[in-house]
C-alpha cells in the first residue's frame, strides 16, 4: 500500500457551512463552480446523493423538499442542499494542450474529484483475456478523467508501479503498462498444497488495501470521492459469515466433496477473518463519504472458464461445478461491497468500458445534502441510512450507513513533536499529508542532471513561491522561507530529506505580491519517486505543500539520454541560494512559465552516451507549437561526436544520498543552450519540443509556456 495513501486523519466537525435550500446548479453560473463548505460530524451529516431517471441519467434542478433521510428508520431534519454539476470539458484547440503535461506542478488547481483506483492485481487471474480486458479498461479510466480530477493508483499486491496523486494523465497510464497479475491461483487447494486455499492470504490482501484506500480518504472533506476497485472480486459467501464474538463458528467452506476444513474451532479461520476486515471496510467507507464501484473485468464467463481450466485436472468433471460457484461468489461479493458504500459494481459484461461511462456520468452530477441527526450521540455506532426522492420511477445513490463519530481521547493529539521548531513541523505536516497543502500558492519543476563518477544523479529544483507583502510601504523586503524535500519511491519508502533554508530580497510585483523562486536539490539513484516539497513563508506565516512525479535516468548505463530541461529568464525572477548550482548549470533556474515577449529566455539540457561504445552523432530537433497544433519555429542543432566529453566530477554531499563512488562508469555529456525566440512568437500558449535522435533510438523533452 502507498505510504502517502494512509496517512490517516480525523476531524469532527460541528457546523454546516454554506447555502440553506435549493442552490442554483452550475450550468446557471458560467463561471467555475465551487462546491460549498459542508464540515459533517455531529451537528450535519454530509451525504453524496445521486439521482438517476429510467434513462438512467442524472435527473437535475431537484429542491430541497424533494428529499427524504431516515436514519435506523426514523425522518430526519434537512439542513442543506447544493446540486454539483461537472459539465465534460470542451476539447482544447491544440491536442498537446490535453496529452502534454506541465512541467512545473502546482498546488492550486482546482480538484472536483478525488478518484483511486485500486488494480487488484493479486487476484485478476494471469489469463490473457482478462489481462487485456483489464489494461483496456484501466487505460478507458484514466482517459475518462477531467482534467480537475486528482488521481491515485494502487495495487492490492505489486506497488513498485503505484502512482500518488496527480493530474498527469501520462503517469497514470505509465503505472498500468506493464501490469503482471497473477499471484492468487483460483484452485482452492487443489492444486496438491493440500487442503489450505493458497490464496486466502490474497483475499486479505485486496481487502485491506480497498480499506486503507477508504480510512486514508477519511479527512477529505468537501469533495467527491469515488473508489474504483478494478478486479474479479473475492469467492466469500459474505451472507454465510458471522462476525467473530468470543469463540468463532468454523465457516470455512468445503471447496471440495469430502474435503476437510483446516482450521481449529478456537482460532478465527479465513472466513472470519475476511469477514472482519469487510465489516472494517465498510465502516472506514461510511466514515469517509467515499463510494465503492467494482469493476469486474473476467467478462460474461472469463473468471468462470479460467477457474475450470485451473481445477480440471484435479477435479475433473466437479472443476465446472466449482468453478460456476466460485465466479458467481466473486460477482456477488463485488455487487454487495458496492450496495453498501453507495456505488454499483460493473459486473457480467464484456464491455466494461460502458458501465465506466456510467460511473462518471453518476459522479459528475449530484448533490451534496445535509441534515441534522436526530440522535446526535458520539457512540462510535454505525447507523442505517435510507435515502428517498419523491420522482416516480428514479434510482438514488447513496451510501447506506454513517458513522456517528467518536470524540478523540483527551491527550491524543497526533505527531506532536515538540523537540522541533514550529518551521520544521509546519513543513512535515504538509509534506505527510495525504493532498497538496495551498495555503502558500507554489509551482515546482524538477530536472535530473548525470553525476559524473556516481550512480546517484542530482536532481535541481526551483520552485515558484507567490507572497503577499504586508509593509505595502517597503521599497525592498527580505523574505525567507524554509524548504523541505522528501522523496519517495512508488511503494512508498522514504529516499531521502533535505532542508534548508533561502533568503530573497523581494519587490513587490503589479499585484502587490511578491514572486520569486527558492532552489533545492536532492541526489537519487535511477528510479522512479514522488517528491513531497514543502515551503514555509516565515514572513506570512504560510505553509504549502506540492507533489511531483520524476523518472531519474540511469545516465551511464543507457546508450543515449537526456536529463531534464532547465529555463532562464532575463530580467530574472529572484531566487535562492543564489550559487547552489554552480557546480552543475550554466544558468540559474526559474519555474516561471510566462514570458513578456521583450523576455530573454533560455533553455538548457544536456544530452548524455553512456555505455561502453564510442561516442556518436547526435541530432536534436527543436520545435514550437502554438495553441492550433501549428508550427511555429523549427530548427535543427546537431550535436557532433566530438561535442561528447567527460564531464569533471561533481563535489558529493550536497544531496541527500551517500557519495556512490562509481569510477568505471563511462559517461559523456554534451550540452545544448537553446534562446526561445519569444520576439517571433504572438501571445498565446506554446509547446516547446526537443527530440534527440541516434540512430533509431529518439527521446522527447517537453516545457510548456505562455507569451503575455
Amino acid at each position: 500500500m502507498h505510504r502517502r495513501l494512509v496517512v490517516l486523519a480525523t476531524y469532527v466537525g460541528s457546523a454546516l457551512l454554506g447555502v440553506t435550500g435549493a442552490a442554483p446548479s452550475a450550468r446557471q453560473d458560467p463561471s467555475r463552480q465551487q462546491t460549498p463548505t459542508f464540515h459533517a460530524g455531529v451537528d450535519v451529516v454530509q451525504l453524496d446523493v445521486t439521482v438517476l431517471g429510467k434513462d438512467h441519467l442524472p435527473v437535475r434542478g431537484l429542491a430541497l423538499g424533494d428529499f427524504t433521510v431516515k436514519v435506523d428508520g426514523h425522518v430526519q431534519t434537512l439542513a442543506a442542499l447544493h446540486e454539483v454539476d461537472l459539465d465534460d470539458p470542451p476539447p482544447p484547440p491544440a491536442a498537446w494542450m490535453r496529452d502534454v503535461t506541465p512541467d512545473v506542478t502546482t498546488n492550486t488547481q482546482q480538484t472536483d474529484r478525488l478518484v483511486v483506483i485500486v488494480v487488484d492485481d493479486a487476484l485478476i487471474p494471469l489469463d490473457p483475456f482478462i489481462v487485456r480486458n483489464t489494461k483496456a479498461t484501466l487505460d478507458h479510466i484514466i482517459d475518462k478523467l477531467g482534467p480537475s480530477d486528482l488521481t491515485s493508483i494502487v495495487f492490492t499486491a505489486d506497488n513498485r508501479r503505484a502512482q500518488d496523486f496527480t493530474h498527469d494523465r501520462a503517469a497514470l497510464h505509465a503505472a498500468v503498462t506493464d501490469l503482471a497479475p497473477g499471484f492468487a491461483t483460483w484452485t482452492f487447494g487443489t492444486d496438491g498444497g493440500g487442503t489450505v486455499n493458497s490464496d486466502n492470504h490474497y483475499y486479505w490482501s485486496s481487502m485491506k488495501t480497498v480499506r486503507a484506500v477508504a480510512e486514508s480518504l477519511e479527512a477529505q472533506s468537501n469533495q467527491r470521492k469515488i473508489l474504483i476497485w478494478v478486479g474479479p472480486g473475492i469467492p466469500m459467501n459474505v451472507e454465510d459469515l458471522v462476525p467473530f464474538r468470543g469463540t468463532p463458528p468454523v465457516t470455512r467452506r468445503q471447496m471440495v466433496p469430502g474435503q476437510q476444513p483446516d482450521m481449529n474451532p478456537h482460532v478465527p479461520g479465513p472466513d472470519t477473518v475476511i469477514w472482519q476486515v469487510l465489516n472494517d471496510l465498510y465502516l472506514d467507507a461510511q466514515r469517509a463519504n467515499v463510494a465503492i464501484y467494482p469493476v469486474d473485468v473476467g467478462g460474461v464467463d472469463g473468471l468462470e472458464t479460467y477457474i475450470r481450466d485451473e481445477t480440471f485436472t484435479t477435479l475433473g468433471s466437479n472443476a465446472a461445478i466449482v468453478a460456476h460457484k466460485e465466479a458467481r461468489l466473486s460477482i456477488d461479493f463485488l455487487e454487495q461491497t458496492a450496495a453498501n458504500t453507495g456505488g454499483h459494481a460493473i459486473v457480467r459484461t464484456n464491455d466494461p468500458a460502458a458501465g465506466v461511462d456510467e460511473i462518471f456520468r453518476e459522479n459528475g452530477s449530484y448533490y451534496l445534502l445535509g441534515f441534522t441527526p436526530s440522535n446526535p450521540k458520539q457512540d462510535g455506532a454505525s447507523r442505517r441510512l435510507e435515502v428517498t426522492v419523491d420522482r416516480p420511477g428514479v434510482e438514488v445513490h447513496a451510501r447506506s450507513h454513517y458513522y456517528a463519530g467518536k470524540p478523540e481521547p483527551a491527550g491524543a493529539a497526533h505527531g506532536a513533536r515538540t523537540a522541533e521548531t514550529p518551521e520544521a513541523q509546519a513543513l512535515a505536516t504538509a509534506v505527510g499529508g495525504l493532498l497538496p497543502a495551498s495555503e502558500l500558492p507554489l509551482g515546482v519543476t524538477l530536472a535530473p542532471f548525470a553525476a559524473p563518477g556516481r550512480l546517484a544523479a542530482t536532481v535541481t529544483i526551483a520552485m515558484s513561491v507567490q507572497q503577499p507583502i504586508i509593509a505595502s510601504d517597503a521599497q525592498h523586503l527580505t523574505g525567507r522561507t524554509e524548504l523541505q524535500i522528501s522523496a519517495f519511491t512508488p511503494e512508498g519508502d522514504p529516499r531521502g530529506t533535505q532542508r534548508s533554508t533561502a533568503t530573497v530580497r523581494l519587490a513587490p510585483g503589479a499585484s502587490g505580491d511578491a514572486s520569486y523562486d527558492v532552489l533545492g536539490r536532492i541526489d537519487l539513484v535511477p528510479g522512479r519517486y514522488s517528491l513531497r516539497l514543502a515551503a514555509h513563508d516565515a514572513e506570512a506565516g504560510k505553509t504549502g505543500a506540492v507533489s511531483a512525479n520524476l523518472v531519474v535516468p540511469d545516465f551511464a548505463a543507457e546508450a543515449l539520454s537526456l536529463s531534464g530541461v532547465v529555463v532562464s529568464r532575463l530580467p530574472a525572477t529572484p531566487s535562492a541560494p543564489a550559487d547552489l548550482f554552480s557546480d552543475l548549470l550554466p544558468i540559474v533556474p526559474t519555474a516561471d512559465r510566462r514570458f513578456e515577449r521583450t523576455d530573454r529566455v533560455e533553455a538548457f539540457l544536456r544530452v548524455y552516451q553512456g555505455g561502453g561504445k564510442p561516442p556518436g552523432n547526435v541530432s536534436i530537433a527543436v520545435r514550437i507549437v502554438d495553441g492550433h497544433d501549428g508550427i511555429d519555429v523549427s530548427d535543427t542543432r546537431p550535436l557532433a561526436a566530438s561535442a561528447f566529453a567527460t564531464p569533471p566530477a561533481a563535489p558529493t554531499g550536497r544531496g541527500s544520498a551517500k557519495a556512490d563512488d562509481r569510477p568505471e562508469l563511462v559517461l559523456r555529456a554534451a550540452d545544448l543552450r537553446y534562446p526561445v525566440p519569444l520576439d517571433r512568437l504572438a501571445p498565446g500558449d506554446y509547446l516547446l519540443v526537443f527530440e534527440a535522435t541516434q540512430g533509431g533510438a529518439t527521446i522527447q523533452r517537453n516545457i510548456r509556456f505562455s507569451v503575455q
